[in-house]
């Protein structure tokens, strides 16, 4: 690789006041150019770009082939593998077998052929036998709380498909392009806040391929606004969304629903079920400092294991540009059993600029871990999994 003279960055205008305010406060600390519209237009003369887009990388594959000796870039990576509902479950699957349910709740990818739901005769075994409890049905594209049904307990294979046709007539009718149905077996167990259902939003960050290196990041938890029950099924009970949660007309400030870490910990400490608590925790737990310590260390393990079914999909796009960092930032919704089991509900490709700004410092740390990566490429310095990052601070490594 030619000797570096130059460099310039460009962030998507895309990208949302709070995270672009973050990534680019991290960047000045360079002291490199910033350039303002797309930087290959008529521009493929720069020796280094740091590029950061909200949505598919903007460097053409022309230019790549022809610099890729001497461009050192930050792009975005595709994680689709595990950010579409389908494919995580795919991912999971194929990596782990049934035990990829120690993981993630025990789904079902249907296939839609010919405007038909195809049924495999393991869903329909599944279903067939756990048909007393709740199921979950999902746009495996779908995101911000849309495209979910929750099929009510006792409903028969052929009811089922009746339902689903109803609900996602246009997915069936493929007006969405959609391909697949993901069918879910509902958590019953779920560990309560006071008597409200809650997930965390945690965050997952690939940092680079070939090795794979991973960070994961504590962020906020999400309460549902009305009691927990089993018996009725409104979306207000049962799904933390805060896109669903904003319709609930007797909620009259949502975002009382939406707790930061510190504030979860604090709270959860004293409304939690106590034996719910000791299975968490493996003992009883007197401090938010302990809590913490083993949640954050439960999410490292969950997590490791999530990007380890990943990893093959992630190093083989590294491969074709190995002195490019590419890298994906996500948002990733977990759930606690009463058992003090983790579980991974999905991953967002695109994470919500709202709850990301609950969690300050968060995107500006990422970026220097991003950019001292991009350092050690750059001087031909070997990244393992001792690797040491000095830049890194509240992100865990977790692979």
């Amino acid at each position: 690789m030619s000797k570096i003279r130059g460099t310039y960055y460009y962030i998507d205008s895309d990208m949302f006041p709070i995270e672009r305010n973050e990534v680019r406060e991290a960047i000045d600390r360079q002291h490199w150019p910033y350039i303002k519209k797309d930087i290959f237009q008529g521009k493929p003369d720069r020796d280094v770009i740091f590029i950061w887009n909200k949505y598919k990388p903007r460097i053409p594959a022309d230019i790549l082939n022809e610099h890729t000796e001497r461009l050192v870039a930050i792009s975005r990576l595709d994680l689709n593998c595990i950010c579409y509902k389908d494919q995580l479950v795919n991912t999971m699957v194929s990596h782990f077998g049934e035990k990829a349910w120690k993981f993630i709740p025990e789904t079902y990818v249907l296939k839609i052929l010919d405007g038909q739901i195809c049924y495999t005769n393991e869903f329909r075994s599944a279903f067939e036998a756990n048909n007393n409890q709740i199921w979950v049905a999902k746009n495996a594209w779908g995101s911000r709380g849309n495209w979910i049904e929750l099929i009510k307990p006792g409903t028969t294979c052929e009811v089922l498909e009746e339902v689903l046709h109803t609900k996602f007539d246009k997915c069936v009718k493929k007006k969405l392009g959609l391909e697949t149905l993901v069918m879910q077996k509902y958590i019953h167990n779920p560990m309560l806040f006071g008597d409200r259902k809650f997930d965390l939003r945690v965050y997952l960050f690939v940092a680079c391929t070939n090795p794979v290196v991973a960070f994961v990041h504590t962020g906020m938890a999400k309460v549902c606004g009305v009691k927990y029950s089993e018996t009725n099924l409104s979306k207000f009970i049962h799904i933390t969304n805060g896109n669903i949660q904003k319709k609930n007309e007797s909620i009259k400030d949502y975002k009382r629903l939406l707790l930061n870490w510190d504030e979860f910990l604090y709270k959860f400490m004293k409304r939690a079920d106590k034996k719910s608590m000791i299975k968490l925790c493996g003992k009883e737990v007197e401090t938010t400092f302990l809590l913490d310590k083993i949640l954050k260390r439960k999410l490292k393990t969950l997590f490791k294991n999530v990007t380890k079914a990943a990893s093959e999909n992630i190093n083989k796009q590294g491969e074709k540009y190995p002195n490019l960092c590419i890298f994906k930032h996500t948002g990733c919704d977990v759930m606690i059993t009463s058992e003090g089991e983790l579980k991974l509900i999905e991953i967002n490709g695109l994470p919500d600029a709202g709850f990301i700004g609950m969690t300050k410092g968060m995107m500006s740390e990422m970026t220097k871990i991003e950019l001292e990566i991009r350092d050690m490429k750059e001087n031909g310095l070997e990244i393992g999994k001792e690797t040491k990052f000095q830049s890194q601070k509240q992100w865990i490594r977790c692979f």
